[in-house]
Parts: structure tokens; C-alpha cells; sequence
């Protein structure tokens, strides 16, 4: 069978910048979700302020380290120009760490630079300060351009959040059986030819559970996907490589070594699998999942795991490997 993981992520909701606690600082969804159902909004707005690259590392005594979300700048570029476009009297700030707009998106930074968009670039050692003051909201910000404390007044904050793993991501991760990256999304075999496909075979992955990435790579990943898992689905019959290793019973000792060092996790102790002198408990290496990385052949002390078709002997019959041969 074959396995398309599309689990997806969440949206960062914890109180850095008085998310949830503030009244008038939300998120790009929340915004995007008021513009589309009050079209009158952006005329009512005398200021507006984004803040970008907002994640766990804005709240206090959070030790997890900054990472790019790849959505953020994005999103924030767009309703930017949507509420500058709809309201040019409408003073909209940008307050960012770093404008992440690669490819063809510089176009769109373009364009809303040249709407009149306001793009500060703040240190992330001295974030900006939201403040819920009388007259209403407040922030504080070091611009570092001109080395000055800006003070801003804005009818709203809408804050570029990062986009998290699922809290059931390691319940999934191991029933499938694949490996998590630090953070808790689901590791790729490899990011730029098959950022597809997952460490255990059959097993693919597309969109946020994977990582963050925007709507168009997401649709590449899931196409690669599916294509993927429907060639595995109409074959009658999967032909196993070659370069896949095999463990001799008579030599394996269940030292435990192949299982450690294996970075797939495809050795495994098998109870049922008796060798001499009678002990029981052999490694056994599942031929459709090894990836013939050769690992365990080169670590293996007892010299129990071997390549099929490429066994040492083989290699080394004739007596000639090593020898320089007269031409």
C-alpha cells in the first residue's frame, strides 16, 4: 500500500505581543477573514501596523529559536496593499525582522513600497512593544535605519505568526513509522529532488506537516505525491534493489549494533530467529525498507550483515583487489 501524510500544521496562538489578551491585535487569518467579511473595513482605519516573523521566540523565557515560516512576508505584503489600495489615507507600517520576498514576490514588494506601505526594520533584541492604552493601542519600536524610538498609534496590529506542527504529529510520526526534524515536522529523504517521500518507504509527504512553504509548493509537493504513491499502487509486482543488506544468522551475536547506527530504523531483533549455538534473538533486516545505505555492514563486528550480490567474498575472490596489475 502507500500512504500520502497531508496532516498539515497550526497557527501560532500564544500571547507574544498580547495575542488574545490585547483587544485589536490578531492575526494575518483573522484579518484576512474581517477584510473578506467587512468590505468597509479598510476605510475605517486611520492606522494600521504589522509585525512579521511572530513564534513561540517573542515570549519571554522561551528558549526556542527563530526560523523562517516562508508565509508571513507574503501574507503581509498582500493585505498590506489591499488595505493602502482601498484606503491610500490609511497610514500602513510594516515592522520586520527581514522581508523574505524571493522570486517574483520582489514584484510585489515593489508595489506596495511604491503604494505608500512603510517597511521598518527593527533588532530582534529589541522587539516592539504593544501597549493597550486608553485612548487605544500603542507601539513602541526602534527603527534602525534611523536609530530613533518610533511611537505608533495603529487602529489595529495584525501579526505574521509562524506556522507550528500539529500537536498529534508525534502520534502520527510513529505510527507510520517516519522520523520528526527537532521542531516536530516529519523529515524528508531529501529537500531538493524527493522532498516528497519520507524515510519509510510508501510513505509520502505534502503540505504543512512537512513544513512551512506557501500554497503554490504545497500544491507541487502533493502532486509528486500522489503521482508517486499511485506508480507504487498499480504495480503488480515491486522489484527490490540489489544494494540491500542481509544478515547471516550463523555470524549475528544481536549485539544490537545495526540497530543503533541504522539511520532508517529498519534492523530490528527478532525473538523467532534461532542460530548457533541455539541463542535466540537475530537482527532481521526488512529488504523492501533498507535503503542499501551500508551502515550496518561496515559497523557489524561479528561481519553477520552483508550486501546481496556484493558479499565480501565476492568482492575480494581472485586474490586481485588491491594489487596493482601489470599492464
Amino acid at each position: 500500500g502507500a500512504t500520502v501524510v497531508a496532516t498539515g500544521g497550526e497557527e501560532y496562538r500564544g500571547p507574544a505581543y498580547g495575542l488574545g489578551q490585547i483587544e485589536g491585535v490578531l492575526t494575518l487569518l483573522d484579518l484576512g477573514q474581517r477584510l473578506k467579511a467587512e468590505a468597509e473595513l479598510p476605510s475605517r482605519l486611520r492606522q494600521v501596523a504589522f509585525i512579521s516573523c511572530v513564534g513561540p521566540w517573542d515570549e519571554p523565557g522561551n528558549a526556542c529559536s527563530w526560523r523562517c515560516s516562508r508565509t508571513c512576508c507574503e501574507g503581509i505584503i498582500r493585505h498590506a496593499r489591499t488595505i493602502k489600495e482601498d484606503n491610500p489615507a490609511c497610514q500602513v507600517v510594516v515592522l520586520h525582522r527581514e522581508v523574505n520576498a524571493y522570486g517574483f514576490r520582489e514584484e510585489d514588494y515593489t508595489a506596495a513600497r511604491r503604494a505608500g506601505v512603510l517597511f521598518i526594520r527593527f533588532d530582534p533584541a529589541e522587539p516592539p512593544r504593544v501597549e493597550r492604552m486608553a485612548e487605544g493601542l500603542r507601539v513602541l519600536v526602534r527603527d534602525l535605519t534611523l536609530r530613533e524610538t518610533l511611537e505608533l498609534c495603529p487602529d489595529l496590529v495584525a501579526l505574521g505568526v509562524a506556522i507550528l506542527p500539529r500537536a498529534d504529529a508525534a502520534l502520527t510520526a510513529s505510527r507510520l513509522g517516519i522520523p520528526q526534524i527537532g521542531e516536530g515536522f516529519y523529515r524528508e529523504w531529501e529537500s531538493k529532488t524527493q522532498a516528497y517521500a519520507s524515510l519509510e518507504p510508501g510513505v509520502f509527504l505534502c503540505g504543512l506537516g512537512h513544513g512551512p512553504k506557501p500554497s503554490r509548493e504545497t500544491i507541487a509537493q502533493a502532486l509528486a505525491a500522489a503521482h508517486h504513491a499511485a506508480s507504487l499502487l498499480t504495480r503488480e509486482r515491486i522489484a527490490l534493489s540489489g544494494m540491500v543488506a542481509q544478515v547471516d544468522q550463523r555470524y549475528c551475536m544481536g549485539c544490537l549494533n545495526c540497530v543503533r547506527i541504522c539511520p532508517y530504523n529498519v534492523p530490528r531483533i527478532d525473538q523467532q530467529r534461532v542460530g548457533p549455538p541455539g541463542n535466540r534473538g537475530k537482527s532481521y533486516i526488512d529488504p523492501f525498507r533498507c535503503q542499501g545505505c551500508g551502515t550496518c555492514v561496515s559497523d557489524c563486528p561479528g561481519k553477520a550483515i552483508q550486501f546481496a550480490y556484493y558479499s565480501e567474498e565476492g568482492i575480494t575472490a581472485g586474490g586481485q583487489l588491491g594489487r596493482w596489475l601489470a599492464v
